[in-house]
C-alpha cells in the first residue's frame, strides 16, 4: 500500500478525477485579481462555482485559506489526504467545517480518486462574477492544481493576444497592433514599453521587433528557442502571487 501523497499536485490529480466524473469542469491554479488569491481548483458547473483549496494535512491553515473564498464561490472545500481518525474526531471536524460552510473531500493513495466526506454549504448569491470572469481556457491545461509551475496571468493572456496579432498583421506597428490586443495595462504607453521590454528579454515567445525609422515594427519570429526566458516568465508569474 503506498504510504501517502508525496504532494499537493497528486492530491489535487485526485480530486479533479472526482469532480471531472461529476460533470464539473475544471480550472488550476486561477488566480482572482479582484481578490488577489490563487485557487487550485475551480470547478464549474452551469452557473456554479466550487473552489477546492488542497493541502497534505487538515488544519487551521488549509481551512482559513479556504474560508477567504466564501462569498465569492457558490462553493467552496478543503482536499486532505484520507488519515485514522476516531468517530469523535471526524464527528468534530464535520461540526467545525460545517459551521464555516465548508467542504471536505479525502484523497486516498490507494485508490484511483477521492470521495466526498462533507458536503459544502451552498450559496446562490455568492459574487462568483470575481472568479469566472478570470478563466481562460489555458487555466485547465497550464500549470497543474498545488503545483509549483506559476499560473495563467493576465500578462500571458496579453502576450497570447499579442503573438496572435502579430501573426495577423506581420509589420503593424504598435499604434496599429494595441486596439488589437486587448491589453491589461492602464495606458497605451505603458503597454508599449513594457511589451517591448518583455520582447526584447525574449519573454514572448513567436515574434520579433524590427526598427523602421522611428518606429518599431513587430513580426513573426521564424525560430524559437522555446528555453530561453522561461525562467524570467516564472519569475515575472511570481510577483503576482500571494503567500501560499
Amino acid at each position: 500500500m503506498p504510504k501517502g501523497f508525496k504532494t499537493e499536485t497528486e492530491l489535487a490529480k485526485q480530486v479533479i478525477r472526482l469532480l471531472t466524473e461529476q460533470k464539473w469542469t475544471i480550472y488550476q491554479e486561477v488566480r482572482v485579481k479582484a481578490f488577489g488569491g490563487i485557487a487550485d481548483i475551480v470547478a464549474v458547473r452551469g452557473k456554479l462555482v466550487h473552489v477546492v483549496e488542497c493541502k497534505l494535512s487538515m488544519g487551521l491553515k488549509v481551512m482559513a485559506q479556504a474560508q477567504e473564498w466564501l462569498g465569492r464561490a457558490s462553493m467552496v472545500s478543503v482536499a486532505t489526504p484520507e488519515v485514522s481518525r476516531s468517530w469523535r474526531d471526524r464527528q468534530c471536524l464535520a461540526s467545525v467545517l460545517s459551521a464555516l460552510g465548508l467542504g471536505h473531500i479525502e484523497g486516498r493513495p490507494w485508490a484511483e480518486e477521492a470521495v466526498m466526506r462533507h458536503w459544502p454549504g451552498l450559496n446562490r448569491t455568492a459574487k462568483t462574477g470575481t472568479i469566472t470572469e478570470m478563466l481562460q481556457p489555458e487555466h485547465q491545461t497550464f500549470a497543474e492544481a498545488g503545483g509549483k509551475a506559476g499560473h495563467w496571468s493576465v500578462r500571458r493572456s496579453t502576450w497570447r493576444n499579442l503573438v496572435g496579432a502579430v501573426q495577423t498583421n506581420p509589420g503593424a506597428t504598435w499604434k496599429e497592433l494595441l486596439p488589437l490586443v486587448g491589453h491589461h495595462y492602464a495606458h497605451t504607453s505603458s503597454a508599449r514599453a513594457h511589451l517591448t521590454a518583455c520582447i526584447k528579454a525574449g519573454l514572448v515567445k513567436g515574434i520579433e521587433l524590427k526598427k523602421d525609422g522611428r518606429v518599431w515594427r513587430l513580426f513573426p519570429k521564424e525560430r524559437e528557442d522555446d528555453t530561453k526566458g522561461e525562467g524570467e516568465a516564472a519569475g515575472a508569474d511570481k510577483q503576482d502571487q500571494r503567500p501560499r
